[in-house]
C-alpha cells in the first residue's frame, strides 16, 4: 500500500480531477481517518469524559477535522496554499487545537492541569517535552528526546503531594517516554481532579449579571481592537510577542484568536510571516520560549526579550488611547495594556483569567 506522503505526492501532481480524487480517497480512507480517529480518541482521553459523551464528541470532531484537512489539501492543490510538509503532524496539531477548543468549557479542571503539567515540561529541568514524528507530544527526560515511542504509563496512587513531585514520580516510574495525553489523565486521576460531565454550557449563550450580551460586545471589540494594534507593529516585534504570550499556567494566549473569531490560523501565519503548515506544526509547541523565537528570528534571547517589551510599551499606549483612559491608568512600561486587554478576553469568553 502506498504511504500517506506517495499518495499526497500523486494528489497534487494529477493530470486530471479523476485520478485526483482517486488518490485523495485512498489518502483519507488509508491513512487520515485511521490516524485522525486515534489522534481524537487519544486527545479526548485524557478529560475524564462518559464513554458516552466522549463517542459523540469524538464524532463530530473526527467529521470537523476530515473536513477541515480535505479544504486545506485542496487549496494546496490548486495553489491557493502551500504543500503540507508532514501530513501526519498538520494533521495531529489540527485535531488537538479541535479537541481543545471543545473541552475547554466542558472541562476546566483538566484543561488546567493540562496547561500546568504543560509549563512544567517546558521549564523545569528535570523534564522535557517533544513531538515525535506522529505528532505525538511526548514527555520524560531531556536524555529521551530523539525517543520516537513512548511506553505504557503506570498508574499511580492517590496522593496529596506537589504536581512537579507527582511528575516526577511518574517519569522514574514509567523510566521512559510517555504520551502527555496519559501523563495529565494519569496525574488528574491520583490528584482527584474531575470534571462534571453534564451537557456543554457555552457560556456567552447564558444570561447573566456579571456577564450580559452588551459587555461580551465590549469585550471583543476590545479584543478586535487590540488586534488592529498588533496587525501595525514590526513583524519581529509581532512575532516575539505573539509567540510567547501565556497565561498562568503556562499555556498558549494565541489560540483564543481563532477560537473568539478574531482572526484565522491563516490570518496569524501571515502576521507572523510564515505559511499556515508552519505554524500548524509550532502550535501545539505554543508558546515557545525565547530561545526558540530567537532561532525563528536569528537574533539573540536578549534581543528577543526587549522586541517583545518594545510591543508591550507601544500597544499599552495605542490601547489606553483606544479606551480613552477610562479605566485605571496603565503602568509606565506598558504592559499591564496588553495583558489586562487579554485578561478581560479570556475572562468573559472562557470565565478564567489570563495572563498575570
Amino acid at each position: 500500500m502506498a504511504t500517506a506522503a506517495e499518495l499526497y505526492g500523486d494528489y497534487l501532481a494529477a493530470a486530471d480531477e479523476t485520478d485526483a480524487n482517486r488518490a485523495l480517497g485512498q489518502l483519507f480512507s488509508g491513512w487520515l481517518m485511521v490516524w485522525c480517529k486515534e489522534t481524537v480518541g487519544r486527545n479526548l482521553g485524557c478529560y475524564g469524559l462518559r464513554d458516552a459523551d466522549r463517542t459523540d464528541l469524538a464524532a463530530e470532531i473526527v467529521a470537523e477535522i476530515l473536513l477541515a484537512i480535505m479544504m486545506r489539501l485542496r487549496m494546496s492543490r490548486l495553489g491557493t496554499a502551500e504543500p503540507v510538509n508532514n501530513i501526519r503532524a498538520y494533521l495531529a496539531a489540527t485535531a488537538q487545537n479541535a479537541c481543545f477548543g471543545r473541552i475547554r468549557t466542558r472541562c476546566p479542571h483538566h484543561v488546567q492541569l493540562q496547561n500546568r503539567i504543560r509549563y512544567l515540561l517546558r521549564n523545569d529541568p528535570r523534564f522535557a517535552a517533544w513531538t515525535n514524528s506522529a505528532g505525538e507530544p511526548l514527555a520524560g527526560r531531556g536524555a529521551w528526546t530523539s525517543q520516537e515511542q513512548h511506553v505504557p504509563c503506570p498508574d499511580l496512587q492517590r496522593t496529596n503531594d506537589p504536581l512537579d513531585l507527582v511528575l516526577d514520580g511518574l517519569i522514574t516510574l514509567a523510566n521512559g517516554p510517555l504520551r502527555v495525553t496519559d501523563v495529565v489523565r494519569t496525574i488528574a486521576a491520583a490528584l482527584g481532579i474531575s470534571d462534571s460531565a453534564g451537557p456543554v454550557i457555552d457560556p456567552d449563550s447564558l444570561p447573566s449579571r456579571e456577564r450580559g450580551s452588551d459587555q461580551r460586545l465590549v469585550e471583543r471589540e476590545r479584543l478586535t481592537g487590540l488586534w488592529r494594534e498588533v496587525r501595525e507593529l514590526p513583524q519581529s516585534q509581532r512575532v516575539a510577542l505573539l509567540l510567547n504570550l501565556r497565561d498562568p499556567e503556562g499555556g498558549g494566549v494565541i489560540e483564543l484568536l481563532p477560537v473568539t473569531g478574531v482572526a484565522s490560523p491563516a490570518e496569524i501565519a501571515q502576521l507572523l510571516g510564515m505559511t499556515e503548515t508552519a505554524l500548524a506544526e509550532l502550535w501545539h509547541d505554543l508558546p515557545l520560549e525565547d530561545s526558540r523565537i530567537a532561532d525563528l528570528l536569528r537574533l539573540s534571547r536578549q534581543q528577543v526579550i526587549n522586541l517583545r517589551k518594545s510591543a508591550r510599551d507601544r500597544l499599552g499606549r495605542r490601547m489606553q488611547k483606544m479606551e480613552g483612559n477610562t479605566r485605571a491608568p496603565l503602568t509606565s512600561t506598558g504592559n499591564r495594556g496588553l495583558r489586562a486587554s487579554v485578561d478581560r478576553l479570556t475572562e468573559t469568553v472562557f470565565g478564567r483569567k489570563g495572563m498575570k
